[in-house]
Parts: structure tokens; sequence; C-alpha cells
């Protein structure tokens, strides 16, 4: 009886079991990749894709198409076939294949076992500055299978080397810390904005507030404001450093600067030297 018992309990676990591997055989057996060159890139530049489709040994999938989806300030639906050619909606985009498997016929009619991959440009002139996701769908008779993306940002242009400086206004860490000898000033290079660098000090009565940073992303840039995301540490003193992130706008009409952080704000900075922005 105890080993009817256990045979059938055997049975059960190995169905089971085999159950498992069946679902989770797709994703195992078809592995999709979708990486960006450069995550932080200027308007005007052609950024570059590598989009891979892997299908492992002992399978045989076959492709209808693929597509690649970019959602941000504006959101893109890029199809094309297993040879790489467009078919539709690939705004600003070009690709070509790099690799394919071979495809089979007969019994297991599909794609054999190896690797898709294509490189695809962008020409981010023909998008909005922002940020935007991306993935990479595979369609295939039975379903869709997908995988997210490296994300990227567009960031607006400077007209040269940006540099500007600025003072006085009010720096707020809370409602205890005011401090009002205040001195900003930050610099951006020419085609790379995730290379600038800057500082942001306060001296109160008996302390002093210094957040050092770096320029990640140029959000806006036109002949009224300039608006920087920055990415960096501040402290009181010689207290322990804390991580911040900081927006800084630029009113070029007024020459002001604000800072706002979910930890600081600045308001009311005079701008004293403002070129190349």
């Amino acid at each position: 009886m105890r080993k009817n018992l256990a045979k059938v309990v055997s049975i059960f676990v190995t169905i089971g079991l085999l159950s498992l591997l069946f679902m989770l055989g797709p994703a195992e057996a078809f592995v999709l990749g979708l990486a960006v060159s450069e995550k932080s890139s200027t308007l005007g530049d052609i950024i570059t894709f590598t989009a891979s489709a892997e299908i492992e040994e002992g399978e045989s999938i076959p492709i209808s198409f693929f597509i690649l989806k970019i959602e941000g300030k504006e959101d893109v639906m890029c199809k094309f076939d297993t040879n790489g050619t467009i078919i539709e909606g690939c705004k600003g985009i070009e690709i070509s294949r790099l690799s394919a498997p071979e495809l089979g016929y007969g019994y297991g009619y599909g794609f054999q076992p190896g690797v898709f991959s294509f490189k695809i440009t962008l020409d981010s002139s023909e998008y909005s500055v922002g940020k935007y996701n991306t993935k990479l769908i595979a369609v295939t008779p039975s379903e869709d299978i997908e995988v997210s993306g490296d994300k990227f940002f567009i960031n607006a242009p400077v007209k040269g080397i940006c540099s500007v400086r600025a003072n006085e206004g009010i720096l707020t860490l809370s409602e205890e810390d005011d401090f009002d000898n205040n001195r900003l000033s930050f610099i951006i290079p020419l085609k790379k904005a995730s290379n600038g660098n800057g500082f942001l000090t306060g001296q109160g009565d008996r302390e002093r507030f210094m957040y050092k940073f770096k320029t990640i992303n140029i959000i806006e840039n036109n002949n009224d404001r300039l608006t920087v995301l920055t990415s960096g540490d501040y402290k009181m003193d010689n207290k322990k450093k804390i991580d911040a992130e900081a927006t800084i706008t630029l009113n070029k009409k007024l020459k002001r600067i604000t800072v706002d952080s979910s930890d600081f704000d600045a308001e009311n900075m005079h701008v004293t030297l403002m070129k190349g922005c």
C-alpha cells in the first residue's frame, strides 16, 4: 500500500516538474537583448543600438518579425523583418543585419539554433529632447516575446563650452538652515553633458553648506532658459556626505538661477557669468 502511494506521489511530482519545465521552456530557449552604445547623447547625434535574439540548442522558432519600441517624449514602434528590412514606423532609424541562424524546413520548421544580431542607428535630430525607454519584441505565430533594453537621454545642445557663475540669493536646507552668502559655479563641455561639473556653497552664521555635482542631462536650452539635471553629494561642515540630485534652472533674460532638490533649494541667485550657453 505504501509502495503504491509512493509511486503515485512520484508520478505527480514528475508531471509537475515536466509542466514547470514546459512553461519555462520558451524563456530559456529564446533570449533577447537590446543595448545602447551611448546612453547620453546630444540632439543631432547618431545613437547606435545592438539588438540580438539567440535561439538555443534543440529549438526551432518561427519568427514573423521584430519590433523596436521607443517610449518617451514621443513613442515609436519600429517594425522590421528577420532580414533587417524596415516594414513600418521606423522614424529616423536605419537597420542592418549582422548575423542570423539558418531557416529550417519540413518538420521543426522555423529558425534553427543561432543568433540574430542587428545594428540599429537612430538620428536623434528627428526626436525631442528627453528620456527614452526601449524594448525589443520578437513576434511569433504563437506569442510575442519581449525584453526591456537600455534607457537613453537626448540632451539639448549648447552653443559652446557653457560656463555659469552666480551668487547671492537664498539657499534653504531646512526651516532652521538658511544661507545668504551663496555661490554657484558649473561648466558643461560642448559635446558631452555628463562630463560637466560644479558646486553650490552657502555660508550661514555658524555652518557651511557644500553641494558638489556632475551635470547629467541638459533638459532644456533655448533663448529664454537653460535647465540642467545634476547628481552629486552635499554636506554641512564636516558631517557625513549625503547623495542628492538637483535641477538647476537659468533664466537667461533675468539672469537669475534657481536650484530645486528634494533636500535643498536656492532661489533668486544673481548670474555674474554666462558664456557659451
